[in-house]
Formats: structure tokens, sequence, C-alpha cells
């Protein structure tokens, strides 16, 4: 039986960017093939080669044996990662077009849209325009007329963005029914227990190059474990004991139990029988790495270790404090600014992800949150020049941008009074406490009660909403 989909090394790139490099995939007839990966790692770019939509560099790719899909389309349905549908169509008639589209006669038309739309659970929007939906329903009416013609590859680009769980669950359900009916699947996703759940084969794809390639069962096992769960047998037990057990790196408690982290070099035929000759267990298991770990360690790993390199940037600058080259005070200033700083933006960031389920729509929201930071570069060199003006006094004690315009001050040859050093941090630390409850709020609001980008209206309406 020939292959479904067959790539032999090949490359794509956009300027100076390589996307996808000397890319291998063969995916077999009626087989499930999960395509993970991170943002930007070259998922998409990969999906749409095998759809001519873009052309390889270089390389050979084949579908069903046919190096050009023309011949094959209409044994292909295609989710899209954007959404696609007819804003001004009634779903019900967008439904139909597209079925038209795919060359499926009247008849069934006719029957098949009534019974995907029962399936789904919008059979009460038939007649609602497209625009009218959330994003959410919007996902499965596109989900609809990929499988609608039955096709013998069905291929879906994040299919789970903006589900809420409950259709999540729906979706996955589908897809199982799609493969038990003898499609051939292959999906992307960043999310890795939709992997773990759904794949019967993984490929991991990491700045457009293949770095795993296996069942998970296959993947799971190259992790070695170097975690242990612990459970005393008595709850007052001396845990100090397990810390010092040879081969023990970290001892962190976890609810009623104990998380144990190995050194490199221990050995675990050697290490459990030591712990529980120090503390007696009630449960001892070891804690294996799970698909979403195994991801985190390879996307960590390529790019370095971030704490690592912080820890050296701190190592140095406290090397400079003691030795007098830096004043020590100014030192944790600028440590506090920075930690309020980060937390200050990070948590705002993260309330646009809460809020929108796609790259357009969080760059339109993120546009004005960039803004307001870049506000203290346009303030740098006034502050520079008067870092004791009222221009400067006042923009240390407006969040978040204040945090940014103190730093400055402090490093200027006039520093500011220390209780406007003081009365800042408290300034920003407020800020950054708001700015957490702001991204939690929207979160739990927002993302697990409507599903759809909000407008700035909306998002006012969400923060007010009480727990």
């Amino acid at each position: 039986m020939e292959n479904a989909i067959e790539l032999n090394h090949i490359t794509k790139t956009f300027g100076q960017t390589t996307a996808v490099r000397d890319f291998n995939l063969t995916v077999p007839q009626g087989a499930l093939y999960g395509l993970i990966g991170p943002n930007g790692a070259g998922k998409t770019t990969i999906i749409r080669m095998i759809l001519a939509i873009l052309f390889p560099d270089s390389g050979e790719l084949s579908v069903f044996g046919q190096s050009s899909i023309k011949d094959v389309r209409h044994r292909i349905g295609y989710l899209p990662e954007e959404r696609g549908v007819y804003r001004k169509m009634r779903v019900g008639d967008f439904l139909a077009f597209m079925g038209q589209l795919k060359e499926m006669n009247d008849a069934d038309i006719r029957r098949l849209v009534p019974e995907w739309l029962e399936k789904t659970g919008l059979s009460s929007i038939v007649k609602k325009r497209c625009e009218e939906l959330s994003k959410g329903m919007q996902q499965k009416i596109q989900f609809i007329t990929a499988v609608m013609h039955r096709p013998d590859i069905l291929i879906l680009d994040e299919p789970f963005s903006g589900l809420d769980p409950v259709n999540q669950r729906l979706l996955r359900d589908l897809v199982l029914e799609e493969r038990r009916r003898g499609a051939t699947i292959l999906f992307s996703t960043h999310v890795m227990i939709h992997a773990e759940q759904l794949c019967d084969h993984i490929v991991m794809v990491y700045q457009g190059n293949k770095v795993l390639d296996g069942t998970p069962s296959e993947i799971l096992k190259t992790s070695d474990s170097r975690r242990i769960l612990f459970e005393p047998l008595d709850p007052s037990a001396n845990v100090e004991k397990l810390r010092e057990t040879p081969g023990v790196r970290d001892v962190q408690r976890e609810g009623a139990l104990w998380e144990i982290t190995l050194s490199e070099s221990a050995r675990l035929a050697e290490v459990i029988p030591a712990l529980t000759a120090a503390v007696v267990p009630a449960h001892i298991q070891i804690r294996r790495p799970t698909l979403e770990d195994i991801f985190v360690s390879i996307v960590t790993g390529e790019d370095g270790d971030p704490v690592l390199y912080t820890g050296i940037g701190l190592v140095a600058l406290t090397t400079f404090a003691l030795n007098g080259l830096v004043d020590p005070l100014l030192f944790v200033y600028l440590i506090v600014f920075f930690v309020v700083s980060y937390v200050t933006a990070a948590a705002l960031m993260a309330a646009i992800g809460a809020a929108v389920n796609d790259l357009r729509d969080a760059q339109s929201m993120m546009a004005p949150v960039m803004m307001i930071f870049m506000l203290p570069y346009l303030l740098m060199f006034p502050v520079i020049n008067q870092p004791n003006s009222l221009l400067s006094t006042v923009a240390s004690f407006i969040p978040p941008i204040g945090n940014f315009v103190m730093m400055v001050r402090l490093s200027t040859n006039t520093p500011p009074p220390v209780w406007q050093v003081i009365l800042a941090i408290l300034i920003g630390a407020a800020g950054a406490y708001f700015a957490l409850q702001l991204a939690a709020k929207v979160f739990r609001v927002g993302l697990l009660m409507f599903g759809k980008p909000p407008t700035f209206a909306t998002l006012i309406r969400w923060i007010r909403m009480s727990n």
C-alpha cells in the first residue's frame, strides 16, 4: 500500500530565514500523525507545502504517490489555523456552498449538512450569519467543511484553537471517528496533551528541523526520569534525611507528597533503597516525564537556560557590588525595579493571550500595550538631563512606566531621594499585583466562558465581573 504523504529532504526559506530545513516525513494510509512544536517552528509551512499553497525550494513531496496534488485535491480535507468563513453568509448556505466546491452532489449536501450540525451541537444556528458566531462555533463550522465530503486525508492545523474543554473533547471524538472511518489524519498542535491523547505517531519540529519522530511510547522511553514522588508513612517524619541521601539534588513539597529530584549521576536502583532506609514510605513512585516535559526540555535546551544566564549576570553584578564598583543599595534597587517591571509586562501579555486565540488578534491588542512601554524611551533623555525635575518625579510614580523611569534616575549622578524610591517601589508592586489580577480574571471569565476575541468594552466588562 502506498503512503498517504511523503516528504523527502524538503527545504523552504523566506528571505534569509530557513523555515523548514531538510525535512523528511512519511505518513502511512490510515495513520494519525501529530506535528508538534512551538509557535513559529515551521508546522504550518510544512502543511501548506503538502497542500501546494507553498512550494519547497528543494526536495520531493508526494500525496498518494502524486507529485502534484491537483488530481487528488478532492481527497483532502483541510482545516486552516486562520478563520475562513464567509462572514455575511448564513451557516447553512455557507456549508452547502463549500460542499459544492468539493464536488458533492445536492442530495448528499442536503443530508450531511444537518447531520454534521447535529453532531457538533450547532443545529440551532443554521440560519445565523457566520459573523454572529463565536470563535469556537466558527472553528466547528470550519471543521465540518473539512470533513463533510469524507476525505481520505484530513489535515488539521491547530484544530482545538478557540474551543472550551467541552468542545475540545467533542472535536477529539469526531477526529477519532474519522480515523475509524479510515481517513489518514495529520494535525499540528503546540498543546502536548492533545498529541498524547490522539496520535499513534508524533513528529516534533523545532526551528525548521525534525527533532523527534516516533510513537508516544517510544518518545517517552527515550527520556530518563530524574524525579521521584515520595509519601512518608509518618506525615511528621524528618524529610531532611531525604535531602541528605546521596544522589539527591533537591526535595520539594507537593501536596501530601515530596518530589525528589536526583542528580545526573544518581542511579535509581541505588537511590530508592537509600530513601526508604532514611524515611519509611507509604508510597514511592518514579515520576515519568510527559511529552510536555520532553518538549520543554528540547526547546529550552536548544536556546540555553535563561535562568542560568540570569544567574551568571546577577553573580557578576553582585561581585561588582562587593568590590565597590557598584553601590550595593543601587544594585538592590535596580533588581527590585527590574523584577516588578518584568512581572507587570508578563501579566499584561498573559491577559492578552487569555483573551484571544490567534496571532492577528494578539498583535492588534498588543499594540496599545507596547505603546505604553515605549513611553520611557521617549522620556529617557529628559530624565537623564534633569533626573529630579517635576516631569521625572511624576513619571516615576505612574505604572508601568515608573519602574523604567526610576531605573534611569537611579543610574544618574543625582539619584532621587530614598522616599521617592520606596514610594515608586510600592506603586510599582501595586501595579504588578493589579496586572496579575487582571490576567487571572480575563482568563477565568473570558477564555472559559466566551471563546471569542473581545472588544475593548467587552474586556472592561470581563474585568468588572465578580469572581
